[in-house]
């Protein structure tokens, strides 16, 4: 009588990594810690709110409005500024 071998399975585990996501700052965190933001609304006369954090994110509000507008200055010969509306977009 002749054995038959038997085949050896191996078991192969994967480990999970687990990572953690870092979760984005809330509103009220990104209106006390981001510098760029508070200076915008220096310059816009609002206070940083988580209010006004919140439209920042969104890319809409009084401080990102004229954040946006002094990011787009051209200097003119004679020493005056002229500030160029961003091109309409799309949304």
């Amino acid at each position: 009588m002749v054995e038959k071998k038997k085949k050896s399975t191996k078991i192969v585990i994967k480990k999970k990594v687990v990572v953690e996501k870092k979760k984005p700052p809330t509103n009220a965190e990104f209106a006390s810690l981001d510098g760029v933001f508070n200076d915008a609304c220096e310059h816009a006369g609002t206070r940083a709110t988580c209010r006004q954090a919140g439209k920042w994110r969104r890319k809409v509000g009084v401080a990102y409005r004229l954040h946006t507008k002094t990011l787009h200055k051209v200097e003119r010969e004679d020493g005056t500024f002229k500030i160029l509306e961003p091109k309409n977009k799309r949304r």
